[in-house]
C-alpha cells in the first residue's frame, strides 16, 4: 500500500487524494465531450462540477462520521482529517443530488437532462476513488484464499483479504461502458439513464457488502450492513424512477 505517495519537506501527496481529484478530472474531461449532445453550455458543467466536488466532500464526509460517531467523539480533531479517507458514497450522492436539482433550477435546466449527462462521469470518478482506497489500504474485504487476495499492512500479517477496492474499480468501469451504450442507442426518454446507474450501482453495492462484513462493514441487524440498507433504499427508488420514466413521453 502506498498511502503517501511522496513527501516535500512537511507537504504530503496522499494517494487516495490525488486519485479523487484524478477521477474527479476525467469524470469533468467526459461530460464536456458530451455536453453537445445534451445542449449544455461547457460554462454551466464547470460552474456545476466545482459545486459537486464541494458538496460531494461535505456530504461524504459528514455521513461517514455519523456512522463513525464513536470514534469522532473521541477524535473530534480527526473530523476534518479527510485525506487519511473516510467518505460515504451514499453522503456525496444525496449532497450531489441536491446540489444540482437546485443548479438546474437557478440555471433553467432539466435535472434529468443533467443527471443523464453527468450520470457516466459519476461512475467513472468512483472507479478511481476507489482505487485511491486501495492504495490507502482501507475499505478491504474479509479474508480469502483466492490467487489475487491481498495482504493489508492494517489487517492479520501474512493474511490475504479479497480487494473489494478493485472489484469496485471493474464494476463501475463496466456500469460506465454500459451506461455510455445505453444512452446513445437504448435510452427512450430523459432521466432513464440515471435510473439505470440508481439501480446498477446499489444491486452491486448489496452484493459486495457481503464480502465485507466483519472487516469495514458494519452490521446493522441480522448480518444486514448500513450500505447494504441504503443500497436496498436506493434499488427501490431506481426501479421507481425507471417505471416511472417509461411510462412519461415527455
Amino acid at each position: 500500500m502506498h498511502p503517501i505517495l511522496f513527501k516535500i519537506g512537511p507537504l504530503a501527496l496522499r494517494s487516495w487524494g490525488l486519485m479523487l481529484l484524478i477521477g474527479f478530472a476525467l469524470g469533468y474531461w467526459l461530460a464536456v465531450k458530451r455536453a453537445q449532445k445534451y445542449s449544455v453550455p461547457k460554462e454551466y458543467l464547470l460552474d456545476l462540477a466545482l459545486y459537486l466536488l464541494l458538496a460531494g466532500i461535505i456530504g461524504g464526509r459528514l455521513v461517514y462520521v455519523m456512522l463513525n460517531i464513536s470514534f469522532y467523539i473521541h477524535n473530534p480533531l480527526q473530523i476534518v482529517a479527510i485525506w487519511n479517507g473516510g467518505l460515504s458514497f451514499y453522503g456525496s450522492l444525496g449532497a450531489g443530488v441536491i446540489t444540482t436539482i437546485v443548479f438546474c433550477r437557478r440555471r433553467g435546466i432539466s435535472f434529468f437532462q443533467m443527471s443523464d449527462l453527468i450520470t457516466p462521469s459519476l461512475a467513472l470518478g468512483y472507479a478511481f476513488g476507489r482505487i485511491g482506497c486501495f492504495l490507502n489500504g482501507c475499505c478491504y474485504g474479509i479474508p480469502t484464499n483466492l490467487p489475487w487476495g491481498v495482504r493489508f499492512p492494517s489487517v492479520s500479517p501474512g493474511e490475504p483479504h479479497h480487494p473489494v477496492q478493485l472489484y469496485a474499480f471493474v464494476a463501475n468501469m463496466v456500469f460506465l461502458l454500459l451506461l455510455l451504450w445505453f444512452d446513445g442507442k437504448r435510452k427512450k426518454t430523459q432521466g432513464q439513464t440515471f435510473s439505470l446507474y440508481m439501480m446498477l450501482y446499489p444491486f452491486y453495492r448489496i452484493l459486495a457488502e457481503i464480502l465485507r462484513k466483519g472487516e469495514t462493514a458494519q452490521i446493522l441487524f441480522d448480518g444486514i450492513t448500513q450500505a447494504q440498507l441504503a443500497s436496498a433504499i436506493l434499488l427501490l427508488v431506481g426501479v421507481y424512477l425507471w417505471l416511472r420514466l417509461g411510462r412519461e413521453k415527455k
